[in-house]
Order: structure tokens, then C-alpha cells, then sequence
């Protein structure tokens, strides 16, 4: 667990840092993901989609994990372009 949030710690960062933020977004969302916050990763993932709305591949990775942890997730209103 120590590792995961080192590796959050420095994603948010550079997230914080750059420029293109796609990448640091999406790995911020993988790691939330492995750790088992889905509100988080999902969120992080929704500003990708935020800065790509074009981009067919970040569009199908977000709505496949969106369909494979919606059972997981409790959300109040939808966080799509948050």
C-alpha cells in the first residue's frame, strides 16, 4: 500500500507540473483503481475524457472501467467531465 501512495503522491504532482496532464491523470486513475478507491480513479479518468473528448481509445478505457466497477461504485449524480 505504502508503494501505491508514493506513486499517487507523484502522479499528483505532475499532474500539478504539466503540461499534458493525460498521462498523469490516467496512471493517477490506475493506482487509485489498484487500491480500491473507484470514486477517485473514476474522477481522475473523467478529466481525461475532459481534455480528449475526441479521442476514441481514452473514451472506450473510461467507459470500460466505468461498466466493469459500476456495481462497485456508489455515486449521487454522475462524474463524467467533472
Amino acid at each position: 500500500m505504502q508503494e501505491y501512495d508514493k506513486a499517487i503522491d507523484c502522479y499528483k504532482q505532475a499532474a500539478d507540473y504539466s503540461n499534458d496532464l493525460t498521462a498523469s491523470l490516467y496512471h493517477l486513475g490506475i493506482m487509485y483503481h489498484k487500491i480500491g478507491f473507484l470514486p477517485e480513479a473514476l474522477d481522475a479518468f473523467a478529466k481525461v475524457v475532459k481534455h480528449h473528448p475526441d479521442d476514441f481509445t481514452v473514451m472506450r478505457n473510461y467507459f470500460f472501467f466505468f461498466a466493469i466497477n459500476l456495481s462497485k461504485l456508489t455515486l449521487q449524480k454522475p462524474r463524467i467531465f467533472l
